[in-house]
């Protein structure tokens, strides 16, 4: 939907500016039908496609937020374009007037931070569902290693718009069942997490095996950590851990594997 908005209103503008040239001496008429046509399309993105986005991020499903959050950024993107193409072609059909700025424009950006304030929102509530304790208690239940995460100044910051954009953008992408399929069917593959991470709660690693399996990945081991939490390496049963990676390491280089066509 978004690149054909963009590209219907892109034709739109280019017919009527194009109309437009074709007369020599544009009169009053021509001027107010192009600030009617600015005041429409304004509205239009604001009222309409801004506020439409804006009234979904009531949603409890953190993956729509998300999806509006990267529309957001696009529409934005698309708004300063769009001002530069309208500035390009008034100025050479009409009279230049001083350059085009759409409210839509500051109304998309503005909403990026509801949406990026939403996200958090919505992660925090989930985290404390589960997790009855400290904020942070959901990386591990070794207090020791919350205690080392809280104070380092490197973690626990709050992440940009961009990081989420790409991230679920990225994710969208590799989850395919087309590019899964690209993964070598004989190549070691170890699926590994806690039962208590609010990241996957268990079952998301379940999913995640069966997509693997049913894309054709026929040597795929599953582990999961039974009360265990995020960071499963710093977790109060890691050495369990890093002996069972030890473990499927030693077992993965020791398979002979043909060499795959290309």
């Amino acid at each position: 939907m978004y690149p054909l908005c963009c590209i219907d209103i892109r034709n739109f503008l280019n017919q009527f500016y194009f109309f437009n040239s074709q007369d020599d001496a544009p009169g009053p008429l021509s001027a107010k039908i192009d600030a009617q046509l600015l005041t429409s399309l304004d509205d239009l993105l604001t009222t309409k496609v801004c506020a439409s986005l804006v009234s979904k991020l009531s949603s409890q499903y953190l993956g729509q937020i998300v999806q509006i959050l990267i529309n957001l950024s696009h529409f934005t993107t698309a708004c300063h374009e769009l001002e530069s193409l309208l500035s390009t072609a008034r100025a050479s059909s009409l009279t230049p007037g001083p350059a085009v700025t759409l409210r839509a424009t500051s109304q998309f950006s503005t909403h990026q931070k509801t949406a990026e304030n939403r996200i958090f929102e919505l992660v925090n509530s989930k985290v404390s569902d589960l997790i009855e304790t400290a904020e942070y208690d959901w990386l591990s239940r070794d207090p020791a290693e919350v205690d080392l995460y809280i104070n380092d100044p490197l973690c626990g910051f709050r992440c940009t718009n961009q990081l989420w954009i790409d991230l679920l953008g990225g994710l969208q992408q590799i989850s395919k069942a087309s590019n899964l399929a690209q993964i070598d069917p004989g190549l070691p593959i170890l699926v590994m997490g806690g039962e208590c991470d609010p990241v996957s709660e268990g079952k998301r690693l379940k999913s995640l095996a069966n997509a693997l399996r049913e894309a054709g990945c026929r040597n795929l081991q599953l582990t999961i950590y039974p009360q265990a939490r995020h960071e499963v390496f710093n977790e109060t049963n890691r050495d369990e851990v890093t002996a069972d990676v030890l473990t499927w390491l030693d077992q993965a280089l020791s398979l002979r594997r043909p060499a795959r066509c290309e």
